[in-house]
C-alpha cells in the first residue's frame, strides 16, 4: 500500500537492484505525474521516506499537498498516519479530501471502510462499499467488503451473490493499473473463497465447502495463507455431515482433508 513503509522499502531495494520491468516506486510516480501532480510536490513526497520520525514524515507529506493540493497519494497517506496514530477523525477526513480529488483511487475507500467497520458504523461501512463498486467497478474490493457485511448481518445468498463477483474480478484483474492490489491478489483470492465457504457453511452446504476447500488447498499451500487450518476445520466438520449417509464420500474426503 502507499504509505511510508512501503515507500521506504521501494528505496532501499532500489539501492541494490536494477530490474528492466518498471517497480512499483516508478508505477506510482508515473501515476502521479499522469494525474497532473506538480513535480516538486512529488519529490517531497518521496523525500518523506526519507524521514526517521513520524513528526517529520507528517510535515513533508503535508508540504506535498501544499505545493499540490491535486496530490491525492499524499492526503491518502495521511489518513494512515493518523490512523495508525488511533486519531480515526482526521483519518477519515484525509481519506474523504483523497477521494473528492480522485475517485478512482481504491485505497482511501478501503481503508474509510475498515475505520466504519472498526467502529461498528455498519451503514457507512456499507455506503463507502457501495461507493466503491460505483466509482471503481472494475475493482473487487467493494463487492468483497459488501459480502463481509451481508455475511455479518447472516444475509448469506447476498454475500455470496457479492463475493463471486468479487472473485471473478480478482481473477480478471487489472495488474498494470492496480499494481499493487496485483502483488497480493493469491492471498486476496484466498479470502473471497474462504469467505464464500463460510457462507456456505452457514447455509448447511457441506458439499460446496469441502469442494472450495479442495479446490483451493494447492494454492493456499503455495502461497502459505495464514487462514488455511481455519478453512480446513469447516471443511472437515462439513464432512462430518456425510458419516452416516455417504460412507465412501465421507472417507474419500477425510484422507484428503487430513493430508498435509
Amino acid at each position: 500500500m502507499k504509505n511510508k513503509i512501503l515507500v521506504t522499502l521501494i528505496f532501499l531495494l532500489s539501492c541494490f537492484c536494477v530490474i528492466a520491468e518498471e517497480n512499483t516506486q516508478d508505477k506510482l510516480r508515473k501515476e502521479m505525474v499522469t494525474f497532473g501532480i506538480r513535480k516538486d510536490s512529488i519529490e517531497t513526497y518521496f523525500a518523506a521516506a526519507d524521514e526517521a520520525n513520524d513528526e517529520g514524515y507528517i510535515k513533508l507529506l503535508e508540504k506535498a499537498v501544499k505545493l499540490d493540493p491535486k496530490n491525492y497519494i499524499a492526503l491518502d497517506d495521511l489518513g494512515v498516519t493518523y490512523a495508525n496514530e488511533s486519531n480515526n477523525e482526521k483519518a477519515k477526513d484525509y481519506y474523504k479530501q483523497s477521494i473528492s480529488i480522485n475517485s478512482k483511487n481504491p485505497f482511501p475507500y478501503v481503508r474509510l471502510y475498515e475505520i466504519y467497520k472498526g467502529d461498528e458504523d455498519y451503514e457507512s461501512a456499507e455506503k463507502i462499499a457501495n461507493d466503491l463498486t460505483k466509482y471503481i467497478p472494475e475493482h473487487p474490493e467493494g463487492y468483497y467488503e459488501l459480502a463481509n457485511l451481508y455475511y455479518m448481518d447472516e444475509e448469506y445468498e447476498k454475500s455470496i451473490n457479492s463475493i463471486q463477483v468479487a472473485i471473478e474480478k480478482y481473477k480478471n484483474l487489472d495488474t498494470e493499473r492496480f499494481y499493487e492490489d496485483a502483488e497480493n491478489r493469491d492471498s486476496y483470492l484466498q479470502d473471497a473463497y474462504y469467505l464464500l465457504a463460510s457462507n456456505y457453511y452457514a447455509l448447511y452446504k457441506d458439499k460446496e465447502v469441502i469442494d472450495i476447500y479442495l479446490s483451493q488447498l494447492d494454492t493456499m499451500k503455495k502461497i502459505e495463507y495464514g487462514r488455511i487450518d481455519d478453512f480446513r476445520k469447516i471443511a472437515i466438520d462439513a464432512n462430518e455431515s456425510f458419516k452416516d449417509s455417504d460412507k465412501k464420500y465421507y472417507e474419500k474426503n477425510k484422507k484428503l482433508l487430513e493430508a498435509e
